[in-house]
């Protein structure tokens, strides 16, 4: 980012340059405070990156705190706790919790027979 905005101000010189030598003196009256406010643009753009990919980083490094935290107190993974608003706010010990879900199997699906339709339904 810091390369374009370089890029930018740059550029920028240029045509005020240019326009220095086509109208004189009169055109540093708007072009140099165009590259100031520009220059300044580029530099809260650049701070306000590096807080926000550092902001990042540390949220990345307490999920991986608190992954590292949940796999030390339960290895096995046999916890089923769900993420959300109160998660962790209420704290019971692994024997109280219900044991995960299993899923049925294919064969213990009950399967819907066709029905004929119901007699208020029927067209004539």
């Amino acid at each position: 980012m810091l390369r374009m905005g370089a890029l930018v101000l740059g550029m920028e010189v240029a045509a005020v340059a240019f326009a220095l030598l086509g109208f004189g003196w009169l055109a540093l009256l708007i072009g140099l405070p165009l590259i100031v406010a520009t220059l300044l643009i580029v530099v809260v753009a650049a701070w306000w990156e590096r807080r926000r990919a550092a902001q990042q980083a540390r949220e990345e490094q307490e999920r991986e705190e608190a992954a590292a935290r949940a796999r030390a107190l339960d290895p096995e993974g046999t916890v089923y706790l769900t993420p959300g608003l109160m998660s962790g706010f209420f704290e019971l010990p692994s024997a109280a919790l219900p044991a995960r879900p299993q899923e049925p199997a294919a064969s213990q699906i009950p399967t819907q027979a066709t029905a004929e339709p119901a007699p208020d339904r029927v067209h004539h």
